[in-house]
């Protein structure tokens, strides 16, 4: 089936949300549709809500990212970015927590990313959250794993390598 794309340039326009597929249109015509299926990440910020892809291992290039501006509105009650973000999530193949943890590390210091995270595992990923952002790496990403001494031979530093990495803004840990 042929669809007429609008083609104007313009970074702005309405969402909608239909079945599997989220459109982003300017007037009546779509601009682009994103397949909420690949959609493994949706985090929000204040006026902001952030899409993250699956990676595709047999594409040279692929998108990573996409992210949305909600304005703010003068409803009450009805947080925007809020409803944006659910209505991606309900469609979207995002790891989800089910059940209970398998094991949960309160508090632990972290370098990079750096700050304090509670580290919960799962049977199929493991999930830090910290006060700000969180991460939910699956087990497939994980590439290898060290256990490391400190120089003052109390501590030890577990480094995990991850591929893809995981991602705050632009910055790859």
């Amino acid at each position: 089936m042929e669809k007429d794309l609008c083609v104007k340039g313009w970074n702005w326009g309405t969402v909608k949300f239909g079945g599997q597929l989220l459109s982003f249109d300017i007037g009546d015509q779509p601009v682009f549709e994103i397949p909420l299926s690949n959609v493994s990440q949706c985090t929000t910020g204040k006026n902001e809500v952030t899409l993250e892809f699956h990676q595709n291992d047999d594409a040279e290039v692929s998108l990573m990212e996409v992210r949305f501006y909600v304005p703010p509105t003068q409803e009450d009650g009805v947080d925007p970015v809020e409803a944006f973000a659910q209505n991606v999530l309900s469609k979207a193949d995002v790891i989800q927590a089910t059940g209970d943890a398998i094991c949960i590390f309160r508090e632990l210091q972290c370098l990079t990313p750096r700050g304090r995270y509670d580290i919960r595992i799962y049977p199929t990923f493991l999930h830090l959250h910290g006060k700000t952002f969180d991460y939910k790496i699956p087990y497939t990403t994980v590439l290898r794993l060290f256990l490391l001494p400190h120089k003052d031979q109390r501590q030890m530093f577990f480094v995990i390598s991850l591929d893809p990495p995981i991602k705050q803004g632009q910055t790859r840990y």
